[in-house]
């Protein structure tokens, strides 16, 4: 797994496979991930993008996988989730799996966040922060708390 302090503001990085961002994702940054998963170990600053996607290679190689053992990399085949990296059958219990974004820090105002499987924030979350799990489910840990 790559691992970077940080990214900083307006930047856009692009990785492919997993990737660990020790500190913060800078106002305006972008990090594109193409299979992979994604653990942010600081803050989202407003206006940045994450954005995970699954190549057409990986889509192909799931497709002609089968259904008693299924590669794992993001999605949902026949009943079974999959993720990167390990073969699983379709009647094992995944719910313990890793979600494929998890932010360990809180996301800040008009953040945009696109997935294929869960993301996990385990700080703050503004209600106009744009999460989006096309597999997976968003979990927020809390609402802003309102300072006076």
């Amino acid at each position: 797994m790559k691992s970077y302090q940080q990214i900083n503001p307006g930047v856009t990085l692009t990785h492919k496979g997993d990737i660990t961002i020790e500190g913060d994702i800078g106002e305006g940054a972008e990090l594109h991930v193409i299979n992979g998963l994604v653990n942010i170990k600081g803050n989202v600053a407003q206006n940045a993008k994450i954005i995970l996607t699954v190549s057409e290679e990986q889509l192909s190689n799931t497709s002609n996988s089968g259904l008693s053992s299924l590669t794992q990399f993001g999605a949902f085949t026949s009943g079974a989730k999959m993720r990167i990296g390990k073969t699983i059958s379709s009647s094992d219990d995944v719910s313990s799996s890793p979600p494929q974004v998890i932010i360990t820090g809180s996301v800040m105002d008009n953040v945009t966040i696109n997935a294929r499987d869960d993301i996990n924030i385990s700080g703050e979350c503004p209600e106009n922060a744009r999460l989006h799990s096309s597999n997976g489910e968003v979990n927020k840990a809390r609402k802003p708390s309102r300072r006076y």
